[in-house]
């Protein structure tokens, strides 16, 4: 994956983006809040964002989600998820 610590850095500013929004919405709402962990978010990110592959692996693919993947694409996520 090319520019794999930029992409860290922007994948754990959403992360951190969307855990505040998690606390301000149980906050307002008198409940606790759990916070996802990046590995979560990662997963959670490839099963609804049609775009994430493209991000992450800085290509322009053809089908959405991660049906353009070639195996050794698809090793290199889990080892990147695995890492996380």
């Amino acid at each position: 994956m090319k520019n794999l610590e930029n992409k860290l850095q922007i994948l754990n500013e959403r992360l951190s983006e969307g855990n505040q929004v998690l606390e301000d919405s149980a906050n307002s709402n008198d409940l606790e809040s759990n916070d996802y962990t990046l590995k979560e978010y990662v997963k959670s990110e490839t099963d609804s964002n049609p775009n994430f592959f493209r991000f992450l692996f800085s290509e322009n693919f053809v089908n959405d989600f991660d049906m353009s993947l070639t195996d050794k694409q698809r090793e290199e996520y889990k080892e990147f998820l695995n890492s996380l």
